[in-house]
């Protein structure tokens, strides 16, 4: 069962499941993905300031195509200028044919290289982001690395303090242990594996559960939302 238009953020839904996808899944029917029962799909688009996945491109325009429910996500380099890691994100997910309703952005925090920057390049990535037009989004990061660098939810506007958390123990969702500083509401999806068999993918992959909906439909990015913001 998929999020629906009026559900409110904070409201517990029966569990959605969903991959995130990168260049490492070689093969990928998303067709064949839409059909065995889901309805929105995780790409990751760039990282840094010049990397852009080989595959987002192709397999964002098909997600749409099909009517999926898209995400499109940036792997942060701390010591890379954040606002211009977001202008090159926002960029190629404009080039690629931007957002429709149902469709969400998403900040990778989780760079080992210099993980004691961390709190400074998340805020002003998120800070860019705001400026530019676009108030909401979530966080993709786990305990492992929140809580040794200070990455609490208090780092992010309010609109983006929504956790995707990777955490692949036993516990319920429900139970599962948070990052310090973050509040159980502000957990939205939770990745739970990354050895997953899906269908339409040729390879594990990592897979992930809807905890709970971050927002109605008003609340993703729309196509005018970014033309607005490119002006």
């Amino acid at each position: 069962m998929g999020l629906r238009p009026g559900d409110h953020f904070g409201q517990v839904l029966t569990p959605a499941s969903f991959a995130d996808l990168s260049h490492h899944q070689v093969s990928v029917d998303l067709a064949a993905y839409k059909s065995a029962g889901h309805d929105r799909v995780m790409f990751k688009a760039t990282e840094g300031t010049g990397f852009l996945d080989s595959t987002f491109t192709t397999r964002w325009r098909q997600a749409g195509t099909l009517g999926l429910r898209r995400g499109a996500y940036h792997f942060l380099r701390n010591a890379l200028p954040a606002a211009q890691q977001w202008a090159w994100f926002i960029g190629r997910v404009r080039d690629a044919g931007g957002l429709t309703p149902g469709d969400w952005l998403c900040l990778d925090s989780e760079d080992t290289a210099t993980p004691a920057q961390a709190v400074k390049s998340s805020r002003e990535f998120c800070a860019a982001a705001v400026r530019a037009g676009f108030p909401d989004g979530e966080v993709y990061t786990g305990r492992w690395y929140a809580n040794p660098n200070g990455l609490t939810a208090a780092v992010f506007p309010p609109g983006w303090q929504r956790l995707w958390m990777s955490d692949y123990g036993t516990r319920a969702d429900e139970a599962v242990a948070l990052p310090d500083g973050w509040a159980r509401g502000q957990l939205v999806a939770r990745q739970f594996t990354d050895k997953a068999v899906v269908p339409g993918i040729g390879s594990p992959c990592d897979y992930n559960r809807v905890v709970q909906n971050w927002g109605t439909e008003e609340d993703y990015m729309t196509q005018a939302d970014v033309d607005a913001a490119s002006k």
